[in-house]
């Protein structure tokens, strides 16, 4: 059922029951040890643009984001992160996709606020899923329902629902093998 001034767009999740697979519950639950990427654009930021609060000021950091964090290009290996993570005995591993920041960790077409081709020499963090699914290790999603640069966020609601359902959808059918995401 869509409902909404943008029926076309909006999926009405109010009646949805949050649920995972009895086996996907079960194999979570019984990992003992997993590995938590919390990685985006903030991190190589200036110290005073790491941490963000929730203030109005903070609606103004997306353009005011230094250009050379978001342009430093970094050898990133899906193989060898996936190699590393059975080599240590990982169970699963979480990677931060969107933060409160709204930069996407992954190139999509909902917004030009992510990560794209050139701005990494092997791909981008998401891509590790393929190397991870072949290791039999599951890759989980964090996404924060949280965008401190979106506007509609605090203004429009329903278009922020619409933005957010869509790259959800996006990573759980561009993303094969992964193993959830915690919202």
């Amino acid at each position: 059922m869509r409902v909404g001034t943008r029926a076309e767009s909006i999926e009405d999740t109010s009646g949805a029951k949050l649920a995972a697979s009895t086996k996907g519950l079960q194999r979570f639950t019984e990992s003992r040890i997993g590995l938590s990427v919390h990685w985006g654009l903030y991190c190589a930021a200036r110290p005073e643009e790491r941490g963000r609060s929730t203030s109005r000021a903070d609606l103004h950091w997306r353009s005011t984001a230094p250009t050379s964090a978001r342009s430093t290009r970094c050898v990133f290996s899906a193989e060898e992160w996936a190699d590393l993570v059975l080599e240590a005995g990982l169970e699963f591993v979480m990677i931060t996709s969107k933060h409160h920041d709204g930069f996407c960790l992954w190139d999509t077409p909902t917004t030009d606020w992510n990560v794209t081709a050139d701005d990494l020499q092997d791909g981008h963090p998401v891509r590790v899923a393929p190397a991870l699914r072949d290791r039999g290790i599951p890759l989980h999603f964090y996404y924060s329902l949280l965008d401190w640069t979106r506007p509609a966020y605090r203004s429009d609601w329903p278009a922020y629902v619409t933005y957010y359902q869509a790259q959800v959808r996006e990573l759980c059918t561009r993303s094969e093998g992964i193993g959830g995401i915690p919202l």
